[in-house]
């Protein structure tokens, strides 16, 4: 079909892109760049032979601004056939293969340098990323539904980029090869010249063009030729040219040209090529069609013989195609000097437009860095902006809609599908969820790695999908600046299926592997005292050590000495009963709402707490009300007694609460569990922080032991009956141990019936004090010792190392024999982490040298952050203090992780996946380290993971 426009339709060819395709019959073939529809338009006025109008691609013709056209379009098939659509769609993936990457081009910051300037567009015309995928799925075909209109939208203006709303259309769909190299250039740049040598295209950083060397530039192209114009010629004049066969060399009198009144007029478009010893033309070898006679030698072999050169470089010079050439190289210099090109109109638009979508990813990643670091949900039920229940994430959208004019400009845009691709899908959250969680796994294994020794701190829990999750955490020394720091890092939930030693070894091995750590660099493990993970034969420590006997196994000394506490209460049928009373107090207010009201109604500050058996603190939380606001709990329970408004069975187990109160063994056990847990629980926090070491950890439980042995004192014993009296006459009990009901077997007849088991009579007090508080005492003092005994043995390994303030009276050789000890147990075959003699000596000179300095050292850890920041050379002796300190102390890391789990995998969220469940673990436990980040490089990791259908792009 033909059609013609009339004759008062005026199309401005000056406003839009175009390209030369063919010609024929008088009439110039032109594509419309922007509106993928090829046009055939016939310009009135045109020279008769379109191909003699000097035009470069993307140039405006050297005909009058307005003028008449005629379009001539092509009538085709309604439907095409099954093999055109194949081939159409062949087309369309081959094209979006191309584009892959082609965000990460876009944001890279512009060099100012000529030669860096033409390496990046060499590079962002090229780059294409082996692992990219195009991700259809959540850009273009599960496109957001935006259900608010567009007049109701709380925007006053109506764009932030008019200019790119009214030129859009007429830029380039494939922006990436703006000043760049296409896949075409790739290919002809790889074909072989006349001569027959291979082109170098600079493909990247590490293969730059060779400005200075024409007989090594590829096919020339329009983004190559751009580039050689901004660079211009380069005439090498300080260098020694060589003779050829008849003893004849180039000349730098060549680069001028001798008039004959004497004066001299630079040829700077002749170019000398070191490689070839041969000259070629500049501007004829960028703009030359094809080769021509008289021409051909400085255009594609080069001009080297030199006994004609004068000749031939008059006869070229005066030639009308060098002319035509040289003006159009030195108009093409000027528009680009300028920047009056439609390029760089384009450039300047698309500039805009990169900046707006740097905006949008960077203030979208900031949300989700803000959302997971709270453990909030991000989506909810509807994923639909501006409608109800559609989550944190979109509302967080829509609030900053409201005042921040990017993502108002970014939510019109796609209201009005100005623009398919929004960047708000769940698909690309998760995206920028994995890039967050990644980049903080990257950074903690790399100061892990930096640090060198490690240790594994490991614990499991089930989560609310009853699925066992395994959290690591990674315990070092870090040495930067002048600043030691022990860190405790976060890095990850691991699914279990197989919980045994065996199951749990190959997981956290393999794990490791993934984060090229080597297992050789471990030099502790902490875990609690679970037998699949400290079992002597298969247990997971057992199995580690077999791979690495430098990686010592210390058992949680936070989780030892609640077990120790455990132990202690149930002990005898006293101590459980003991417990089980305070625990039924809680029970029977806590279960009804009134009776609840009536405890805070006598009760202001402290209220009733659980026992938890696996919860480190709930002992004492729980004896802290009742032992020191024992009437006002008392009057509580009396007031439900004598209130005729309670059920029988509530006012019935107030009474017997009530005598449970005032029976005086109750209060007893009730002042003695009181002061031994108030001195157990400032240890178990102490060994809960993550920057103790063993030696600080090792010097509380002494302390405790020595107040248990204390303790276990007539005096403390009598102090302790003496507390209990006051609190039995507060609450008008008598002040006397009730003797203890017998429980015996029933006697049955038998041939002598005096026969019968020795039985002392016992008084009740002497019963308490033997059955109860000495008993009690010499358990916790026991399992002091028995769970505290292999932190003991590699104390005693390091001890020398404690107490450096007394280091000067220590014998030599009993020193230096310590010292050897201390490297042999750090020795792994031919391997080892010490010297020990060199050790000693550096022991000797530190002790010499700063003797003065050694009474402000408490510990290793002030000694090896003195050593650091001044910068002493001693390496033996900070490579101990680094291992020593490497050394866990409690996994009260990893039941912080815990929390952080419960909190994102609750019950609402029950069917998250892996990895967006540890992604999130990671921005929300290791948010300092998230802050750290620099959002450029997250900008650019997010704009390279997969090939981006944008307007822009």
């Amino acid at each position: 079909m033909s059609e013609r426009l009339s004759a008062g339709l005026a199309v401005s060819l000056f406003s839009v892109r175009w390209f030369p395709l063919e010609s024929s019959s008088g009439r110039l073939a032109l594509r419309l760049h922007g509106n993928g529809i090829q046009f055939h338009i016939l310009i009135q006025g045109m020279p008769a032979n379109p191909v003699s109008v000097i035009c470069g691609i993307g140039e405006d013709l050297p005909i009058p601004k307005w003028c008449y056209v005629s379009i001539v379009t092509m009538e085709g098939k309604k439907k095409l056939s099954g093999w055109q659509n194949k081939k159409r769609k062949a087309a369309k993936e081959e094209a979006l293969k191309k584009q892959a990457g082609a965000l990460y081009n876009y944001i890279k910051k512009a060099k100012s340098t000529i030669d860096n300037t033409q390496t990046e567009d060499i590079e962002s015309g090229t780059s294409t990323s082996e692992n990219v995928q195009l991700d259809e799925d959540q850009e273009s075909t599960s496109t957001i539904e935006l259900s608010r209109k567009e007049e109701s939208l709380p925007i006053t203006s109506t764009s932030q980029y008019p200019q790119l709303e009214e030129n859009v259309a007429s830029t380039s769909e494939t922006s990436q090869d703006l000043y760049g190299i296409t896949e075409e250039d790739i290919a002809t740049g790889d074909e072989t010249n006349q001569t027959g040598e291979e082109t170098n295209l600079p493909l990247s950083s590490s293969h730059s063009l060779q400005l200075e060397n024409p007989a090594k530039w590829p096919k020339i192209t329009d983004k190559i030729r751009m580039i050689l114009i901004e660079a211009g010629p380069i005439q090498k004049k300080n260098i020694v040219y060589p003779m050829d066969a008849n003893r004849r060399k180039f000349s730098n009198t060549y680069y001028n040209r001798k008039m004959e009144n004497g004066e001299l007029l630079p040829r700077p478009w002749l170019v000398y090529s070191a490689d070839k010893d041969c000259v070629f033309c500049f501007c004829c070898k960028l703009f030359s069609p094809s080769d021509t006679s008289g021409s051909s030698s400085f255009v594609s072999m080069g001009y080297n013989r030199w006994q004609s050169l004068s000749k031939a470089l008059h006869a070229h010079e005066t030639s009308l195609s060098h002319i035509q050439h040289l003006k159009t190289w030195y108009d093409l210099q000027k528009n680009l000097k300028n920047k009056s090109t439609l390029d760089s109109q384009n450039q300047r638009l698309f500039e805009l437009e990169k900046k707006h979508w740097i905006d949008v990813i960077t203030r979208l990643i900031e949300m989700i860095k803000y959302l997971g670091s709270q453990c909030l949900a991000l989506i909810g039920s509807s994923d639909k902006i501006y409608q109800k229940n559609n989550g944190h994430f979109l509302k967080l959208v829509e609030l900053f809609g409201k005042f921040d004019p990017v993502i108002a400009t970014h939510i019109e845009r796609t209201i009005r599908t100005e623009s398919k691709v929004h960047y708000l899908s769940k698909d690309i959250q998760n995206e920028m969820i994995e890039l967050l969680g990644n980049a903080i796994t990257e950074k903690i294994v790399s100061s892990i790695k930096e640090a060198r020794y490690f240790s594994i701190i490991l614990d499991c829990t089930p989560d609310i999908s009853h699925t066992e999750q395994m959290t690591v955490v990674i315990r070092f020394v870090s040495c930067k600046e002048n600043n030691v720091l022990i860190e405790e890092h976060f890095l990850g939930f691991l699914e279990v299926d197989n919980s045994s030693g065996e199951g749990l070894c190959e997981i956290i091995l393999t794990k490791m592997s993934s984060w090229n750590l080597n297992i050789e660099n471990i030099r502790g493990q902490g875990y609690d005292n679970g037998a699949n993970m400290r079992g002597k034969k298969i247990g997971l420590q057992k199995l580690i050590l077999n791979k690495n006997p430098r990686a010592f196994y210390e058992p949680c000394a936070a989780h030892s000495l609640n077990l120790v506490v455990n132990d202690a209460a149930k002990v005898n049928c006293e101590t459980v009963s003991f417990f089980g009373t305070v625990q039924e107090i809680f029970k029977f207010f806590s279960a009804s709402v009134k009776r609840w009201g009536v405890l805070k109604k006598h009760i202001s500050s402290l209220t009733l707490k659980p026992v938890y058996e696996t919860r480190w603190e709930s002992h004492i939380d729980a004896l802290r009300p009742l032992r020191y606001q024992t009437g006002e709990i008392y009057d509580s329970l009396y007031e439900i007694f004598c209130d005729e408004k309670f059920d029988r069975d509530s006012r019935n187990q107030a009474k017997n609460f009530c005598s449970s109160l005032k029976d005086f063994q109750f209060l007893c056990s009730l002042v003695l569990w009181h002061d031994l847990l108030n001195h157990i629980n400032p240890v178990s926090k102490m060994l809960q922080n993550a920057g103790e070491n063993i030696s600080i950890a090792l010097t509380a439980i002494d302390n405790l032991r020595v107040f248990v042995s204390d303790y276990r004192t007539d005096a403390s014993y009598e102090s302790l009956l003496e507390t209990s009296r006051q609190l039995c006459q507060d609450l008008d009990g008598e002040p006397q141990f009730k003797p203890a009901s017998k429980i015996c077997q029933r006697r049955k007849a038998t041939q002598f019936d005096y026969e019968h088991a020795d039985e002392y009579p016992q008084a009740p007090a002497d019963v308490f004090r033997v059955n109860f508080f000495y008993t009690v005492l010499d358990v916790v003092m026991s399992s002091l010792k028995e769970r505290f005994e292999q932190l003991q043995q590699h104390t005693n390994r390091f001890k020398f190392l404690y107490d450096l303030k007394n280091i000067a009276e220590q014998d030599k050789e009993n020193l230096r024999q310590q010292c050897i000890n201390l490297e042999n147990h750090l020795s792994d075959g031919g391997n080892r982490d010490i010297n020990g003699n060199k050790l000693f000596d550096e022991l000797c000179a530190f002790r010499d040298l700063f003797s003065t300095e050694l009474e402000n050292l408490e510990n290793p850890y002030e000694a090896i952050k003195f050593i650091h920041s001044n910068e002493l050379s001693f390496p033996n002796l900070k490579i101990a203090f680094r291992i020593l300190l490497t050394l866990p102390v409690s996994v009260a890391s990893g039941e912080r992780s815990f929390s952080r789990l419960k909190l994102i995998k609750n019950y609402l969220r029950s069917s998250i996946s892996q990895e967006r469940l540890v992604s999130l673990s990671m921005v929300a436990i290791e948010c300092d380290v998230c802050d750290q980040l620099k959002i450029e490089e997250l900008v650019s990791k997010f704009a390279s993971m997969k090939a981006r259908r944008a307007k822009w792009l």
